[in-house]
């Protein structure tokens, strides 16, 4: 199976990486993994990890307060077509 997400450029990103939903502005969750095959990731979310999917994410920040959006994270390959 290929991976959906590009697993290079997301572990180039300054960590922690920390994402938020649509339609909240302002909390922002701390990823603790990002399962690249599928797009499902893991938040830490009060102490405890949530499953979520990055077609949920409506940014995500690295470190440096950087933000991206999630399309970015996908391989070429597969937003082609």
């Amino acid at each position: 199976m290929n991976d959906l997400l590009n697993m290079d450029y997301i572990n180039s990103l300054p960590q922690p990486l920390l994402m938020r939903f649509y339609g909240d502005k302002d909390t922002w969750w701390e990823v603790e993994s990002i399962d690249v095959e599928t797009g499902c990731l893991r938040i830490l979310v009060c102490g405890l990890l949530q499953v979520s999917h990055i077609g949920e994410v409506a940014a995500f920040k690295d470190l440096n307060d950087v933000e991206y959006d999630p399309d970015t994270l996908y391989n070429e390959s597969e937003m082609v077509g």
